[in-house]
């Protein structure tokens, strides 16, 4: 009987479903992928990295003002004695903040407004310009807030720790 079953005719009928079910298959796979997409390379972005400077608040006339016509002494006229290494806090700016320039005189750039009761090391000075003296000052906490400043604003203080 099973001579009977495996005989020629039937070997070739199963081939014949098993190939008509392999097309039947493949056809639906490929059928049911999606259609081939053409995609446009677009070149990427070319991102710059811009470092920000160091924050500043906005400059304001904290310049002393010139002497007074009654002869008494303009706060600009009251200096104080400081040495190359000593430190000095800013303070009597009323929290405006004390222009920091790129050179002893008020016609050079202000580089930066420092903050009432920030820390400055003096580095140079003084010098006298426009009826002040100038202290070249630099921040021992930021090496990038430097210039100089008149004198009526800095008090002496002793070195931090």
């Amino acid at each position: 009987m099973i001579k009977q079953i495996f005989n020629t005719r039937t070997i070739i009928i199963a081939l014949a479903v098993w190939g008509v079910l392999c097309a039947v298959l493949a056809a639906g796979i490929f059928l049911t992928q999606p259609a081939a997409q053409v995609i446009n390379v677009v070149p990427s972005a070319v991102v710059t990295v811009i470092v920000a400077p160091t924050p500043t608040l906005p400059v304001l006339n904290t310049e002393p003002a010139p002497s007074t016509s009654n002869g008494t002494e303009a706060p600009g006229e009251t200096h104080i004695l400081l040495n190359k290494g000593d430190f000095v806090q800013i303070t009597g700016t009323e929290n405006q903040g004390l222009s920091v320039r790129s050179g002893p005189g008020t016609e050079n750039k202000v580089l930066l407004i420092a903050t009432e009761d920030e820390l400055f090391e003096v580095k140079d000075g003084p010098v006298s310009a426009g009826g002040y003296n100038w202290w070249y000052l630099v921040s021992p906490r930021d090496s990038n807030r430097f210039g100089w400043a008149v004198d009526e604003f800095l008090k002496p203080v002793p070195k931090p720790q």
